[in-house]
């Protein structure tokens, strides 16, 4: 007996939906056209091998078709009923059966150790209490290593917290590093000192363009006497001045000019101020 063509997994789903649709589902659904029927399963056209294709496997899923889809003429419809539950159940039920069987095989397998049985009955009859000695050794080890891991819970924080010891260029490169931080804040803090100074100081310049006579006191104290040519810087926290030429002097106080129109002049001037001075007032006088 030729045996039956295979049919697959994919096909045998489709039957399995058409068989519940003949059962449950619309009139329709039960009078499909063989085109309809042959492009459920992928089929553009219902050619000989199409028709064979949708008979094994609406057999399979035990789907009777009035007319026969061999017999079926283009564009006629068929009526399709389930007859009987497909025999694909028993089938199924086989290969779990199989499956149950070879997995009771791997289990008593699994359970017969030949060569421990072997080796048992090698030893002479001296050494027969060995294997209880192991047993023994290996049941109390959980109990010794749950001890020691309860003793020294607190072992990994210790491990943790503690550093290794730096090494002498890792010393050296540290060093360096932190005088560097020193020097630059030292720094830092040297010119901020500077601006705080420069905002409590006035800084004068003068240039003059013809000589003049100049006497200049800062902070209480004489910076200047003399003739003036060219140009001169002064600063304090005040300054006084005795200005001999004064149209033909520049004077500059912290960048601003001042503009000076009287010969002679006298200024006194702060960081937020300036004020001219009379004739008794001015330093040199």
């Amino acid at each position: 007996m030729a045996e039956p063509e295979p049919v697959s997994v994919r096909d045998v789903e489709v039957a399995d939906r058409i068989a519940k649709a003949v059962r449950g589902g619309k009139p329709a659904d039960r009078t499909p056209t063989i085109e309809q029927l042959v492009a459920a399963f992928g089929e553009a056209e219902p050619t000989l091998e199409a028709r064979r294709r949708a008979a094994r496997a609406l057999a399979l899923a035990g789907v009777a078709a009035v007319p026969d889809v061999l017999e079926a003429a283009p564009g006629q419809r068929l009526t399709l009923e389930v007859r009987h539950v497909r025999r694909r159940r028993a089938l199924v039920g086989g290969i779990l059966a199989l499956l149950l069987l070879f997995a009771a095989v791997a289990v008593a397998a699994t359970q017969l150790d030949f060569s421990d049985d072997n080796a048992a009955s090698s030893l002479p009859d001296s050494t027969a209490t060995g294997p209880t000695t192991a047993t023994n050794t290996v049941t109390q080890e959980p109990t010794s290593t749950a001890t020691t891991a309860t003793g020294t819970t607190s072992a990994p924080t210790t491990s943790t917290a503690a550093k290794p010891p730096a090494t002498a260029s890792a010393r050296r490169r540290a060093k360096r590093l932190r005088q560097r931080r020193a020097r630059a804040k030292a720094a830092k803090a040297r010119r901020a000192r500077a601006r705080a100074a420069a905002k409590q100081r006035v800084t004068a310049r003068l240039n003059a363009s013809s000589a003049t006579f100049l006497c200049v006191e800062g902070d209480g104290k004489q910076l200047f006497n003399g003739t003036l040519t060219g140009a001169r810087t002064f600063r304090a926290r005040v300054l006084r001045l005795n200005i001999g030429l004064g149209p033909s002097t520049r004077l500059t106080a912290n960048g601003k000019v001042v503009p000076l129109t009287a010969s002679p002049t006298g200024l006194e001037l702060t960081p937020k101020s300036r004020r001219f001075l009379p004739l008794g007032q001015r330093p040199c006088a």
